[in-house]
């Protein structure tokens, strides 16, 4: 009888433990909670948020481009699309679900979940479209896969039914429509080139992409949508894609849990990109177009004072207006295979032939290795090993002086007097003028492979010794030596001003580039009279020599050609030069022209093919489009 005070005592023990153990649980849960409801309270509510709400970045307007007279080179032009609004027609796809799980239940049929809400989308899209069809006489059925690949990515964005609709379709569609239905017309906007294929390579165009900037709009930890952009791809497009496109916009949406919208929440409108006023001159593009079209060839016309690009062309070309909204494979193709990519003038390579003489003569004449008085007695070629380099006339010239020989192009003064002093001078002023080297233009994908050979070049190489046939082929501006028409502009730009390096720009900023189209460069380093007698010496190229057909009856002009030789899919080909400036007594504008020959039906000659070309554009500047602005 006396053990049931120790077993009360064991009893109540036992009591008190459970009661604290009880405590305990029910104070880690009360500090749990406290944890989650209070400590945790704003992570879980980011949690939530990130949950319940989604992001769609809006992209930005482009901006326009204008020529340097503010005339329209590109703009946006409007896009007429169908669009269908997938939130309102949650409830559709869940009956259409049923509907058809019962239709398989009737008919004893296998069948898989996601199969059937995938049917049962294409069926209810479908009948939206056959509505459109009715309306348009059009008979379009929807890519259950385009519209599978839509759901499960794009689900808050508009599905896109009809695209580049007429405006008469556009019309009918905003007029049999009602408003609130989940078929609505849809603007969007393309890039339009009024002018077509004027000035292609310098504009570039832009593709679609939904590699758009949503950085910083918004609330970007959330789980963003992004329609299709615009981005540059080529030509000042590129180039100045981050001022062009402008600056993205957005939406934040709570969902509900299928992940439709539900309600709009945030929203920050885009800001259209800015436009740019370019240094092209319409006028001047117009008549380069006209002068290179159906040829292998460009030209560039230069500002002298700014290295503003007045005019820049390459052929063969393509119309823009064929590449938006979008580049079909097969138009890609169709201008690959014609070359239409390739920019010539600043992308092609080529030797700068005889136009390599003036370069020649100022290296020369600077290291008083030649003065005018020298006579150099012409057969006709020189003799170099068992290598005859024949002038192009490939007859004698006589007794000619420094300006009888750029005059006529003669060969055999040139490589003589290059022969006597060595390749030296030549590689020296050629650096010094910056033909080794880009110019620097803001425009993409100019070339760096230009090339100024030297000794050392052909023995890093592995060509072997420097020999004197590379001399003579030097002097002339054949052999190793490839230079761009652009760089063959810029050089002549740079002697009219007495310099040694023009930085061309495609952007219209005259103060801003009379300031800058110097930097880095040197003084020509000639006497005044040893300066003079060279301009007067390029007048005489057009006014009697190989540039005749270059001569104007009311602009005095400086200017000399060149015939190239190239190899091209194992033929030779002739590349035809003209590179001057005008007027001689004020210099205004450089030119370049070059034209390749293209069949063995060709026969292209410097003086024939390109002067009448720099003619015809040195004049529209000097004489027409000048005055007009």
């Amino acid at each position: 009888m006396r053990a049931a005070p120790k077993a009360s005592h064991e009893g109540r023990t036992r009591f008190i433990v459970l009661y604290f153990l009880l405590l305990a649980m029910i104070s880690i849960l009360l500090l749990g909670l406290c944890w989650r409801q209070i400590l945790q309270h704003t992570f879980f509510e980011s949690q939530e948020w990130r949950q319940n709400t989604r992001r769609i970045i809006t992209a930005a307007a482009r901006g326009e481009i204008y020529d340097r007279h503010g005339r329209l080179l590109v703009c946006n032009r409007p896009i007429y699309a169908l669009q269908l609004c997938l939130t309102s027609l949650r409830h559709e796809f869940r009956r259409e679900f049923v509907r058809c799980l019962d239709e398989a239940h009737l008919q004893g049929q296998n069948y898989d979940y996601l199969e059937l809400q995938s049917e049962a989308r294409s069926h209810v899209v479908q009948s939206y479209m056959d509505r459109v069809n009715a309306l348009l006489g059009h008979n379009e059925h929807i890519a259950s896969k385009q519209l599978e690949q839509h759901f499960s990515q794009k689900r808050l964005l508009p599905l896109i039914l009809f695209q580049d609709l007429t405006e008469k379709e556009y019309a009918i569609l905003a007029e049999k429509l009602p408003p609130n239905y989940p078929l609505q017309p849809h603007v969007d906007y393309a890039r339009y080139y009024p002018h077509g294929d004027c000035a292609c390579h310098v504009l570039g165009y832009v593709v679609s992409t939904q590699n758009i900037d949503g950085n910083g709009i918004l609330d970007d930890t959330l789980m963003t949508f992004k329609p299709f952009g615009k981005e540059g791809k080529a030509g000042i497009e590129l180039a100045q894609d981050a001022l062009l496109k402008g600056e993205n916009g957005g939406e934040i949406w709570s969902v509900d849990p299928a992940g439709f919208k539900r309600q709009l929440m945030e929203q920050q409108n885009p800001t259209p990109g800015k436009d740019l006023k370019l240094s092209l001159d319409l006028d001047l593009q117009f008549v380069a177009e006209e002068a290179l079209q159906g040829k292998r060839g460009s030209a560039v016309l230069l500002e002298i004072a700014t290295g503003e690009v007045l005019a820049m062309v390459s052929c063969p070309n393509y119309d823009l207006n064929r590449l938006t909204p979008r580049i079909r494979p097969e138009i890609f193709e169709e201008i690959n295979a014609q070359g239409g990519w390739f920019n010539r003038a600043l992308q092609g390579l080529f030797p700068p032939s005889s136009t390599f003489k003036v370069l020649v003569a100022t290296a020369l004449l600077k290291g008083k290795y030649i003065d005018w008085n020298d006579v150099v007695d012409c057969p006709g070629y020189s003799q170099i090993g068992d290598r005859k380099f024949h002038c192009d006339s490939h007859r004698s010239h006589g007794k000619v002086n420094l300006f009888d020989a750029i005059t006529r192009s003669c060969n055999v003064f040139f490589i003589e007097k290059t022969r006597s002093v060595g390749i030296r001078p030549l590689v020296t002023e050629s650096r010094r003028f910056g033909l080794d080297q880009p110019t620097g233009i803001d425009l993409p994908y100019e070339t760096h492979r230009m090339l100024i050979p030297s000794p050392e070049w052909k023995k890093r190489r592995g060509f072997g010794q420097w020999l004197g046939g590379d001399t003579a082929n030097t002097a002339i501006g054949q052999g190793y030596t490839l230079v761009t028409p652009l760089q063959m502009a810029c050089f002549m730009a740079s002697v009219a001003r007495g310099k040694t390096r023009t930085h061309p720009s495609v952007l219209h900023d005259p103060a801003q580039h009379r300031q800058s189209v110097d930097q880095g460069a040197e003084d020509i380093g000639l006497s005044p009279e040893d300066y003079f007698k060279l301009l007067q010496s390029l007048e005489s190229v057009v006014l009697s020599g190989t540039g005749k057909r270059a001569a104007s009856e009311t602009l005095r002009i400086a200017g000399k050609t060149g015939t190239a030789q190239v190899w091209l899919q194992g033929r030779k080909r002739n590349v035809a030069w003209f590179v001057g400036f005008a007027p001689i007594e004020k210099p205004e504008v450089a030119i370049a022209v070059e034209i390749q020959e293209q069949d063995d039906d060709d026969s292209f000659y410097g003086g024939k093919e390109t002067a009448p070309i720099a003619k015809a554009l040195l004049e529209t500047y000097l004489l027409g489009s000048k005055g007009a602005s």
